[in-house]
């Protein structure tokens, strides 16, 4: 599923990664935040960096979508490694996300699996995923090895 991702750099706790995407609109500061929600739940949470803060809901458009999902992937892999027993909550902030998410894990199912037990919400109900379905959000947890 990673394929080219940009570098990135993160705290000794890897629940912060930030990079750079590189495009048409120049450099933009990325993050990657994985925040806690319970004990074992973790919210996975990705935008642009501000000055102060980061927003969510800002479409970049900077030509470079497969490069910068790769890198939250990578950010997302490197989170498990050193936390392994922490489950990881995929929330989109809205639709046009919801639909890239469910088309991501439709078309990377086998590589996410290979490494992830994932669950998908779907309406109400919690299910293992199925890349024949549309889910809500997802649920990852790192498979033991």
């Amino acid at each position: 599923m990673i394929h080219e991702s940009y570098p990135l750099i993160t705290d000794e706790n890897r629940e912060m990664f930030i990079f750079e995407s590189v495009g048409p609109k120049g450099r933009v500061k990325k993050v990657v935040i994985f925040d806690q929600i319970r004990a074992d739940l973790w919210n996975l949470g990705f935008g642009d960096l501000l000055e102060h803060s980061w927003d969510d809901a800002v479409i970049t458009n900077n030509g470079d979508l497969v490069r910068v999902i790769s890198s939250v992937a990578q950010a997302t892999y490197k989170f498990s490694e050193k936390w392994p027993e922490r489950r990881i909550l995929i929330s989109p902030v809205d639709e046009k996300r919801k639909q890239l998410y469910n088309t991501i894990f439709k078309r990377r199912y086998h590589e996410i699996m290979a490494i992830f037990e994932i669950k998908g919400l779907q309406g109400k109900k919690l299910q293992n995923y199925d890349p024949h379905k549309y889910f809500d959000l997802f649920l990852l947890s790192r498979k033991k090895t």
